[in-house]
């Protein structure tokens, strides 16, 4: 298991990120109730992880990142696969997140309320 502090390669990140896609997208159908948001799930990573690594292993995985600072750290918001608006898209992004956990990435969930 990768650590939170060892060196991110694309390889290892593309398969997390492709676990954390095939997790979300287990919940495609599941209820969509209550207030509508846009939660996802945070990767933080190690100080000196090159932008160009998450990027390329997003891509390969068929999803999409984009680089934030948040609470003093670099980290990518890691847009998994989201259908509905409610509920559901706080299902999804849960289950990504906890894929990315999983694969031993710090990985956090940024919840936003519309």
């Amino acid at each position: 298991m990768q650590t939170a502090t060892a060196k991110l390669t694309v390889p290892m990140l593309t398969a997390a990120f492709i676990a954390a896609r095939d997790a979300a997208l287990a919940h495609k159908d599941d209820p969509d109730t209550g207030t509508c948001n846009r939660d996802t799930p945070v990767l933080r990573v190690p100080p000196g992880t090159r932008e160009a690594t998450i990027l390329a292993a997003a891509e390969a995985a068929g999803i999409r990142a984009s680089k934030i600072q948040w609470l003093g750290r670099v980290g990518y918001f890691i847009f998994a696969p989201s259908s509905g608006q409610a509920s559901r898209c706080s299902r999804m992004a849960e289950a990504a997140c906890g894929a990315l956990k999983d694969a031993g990435l710090e990985a956090i969930m940024w919840y936003q309320m519309d």
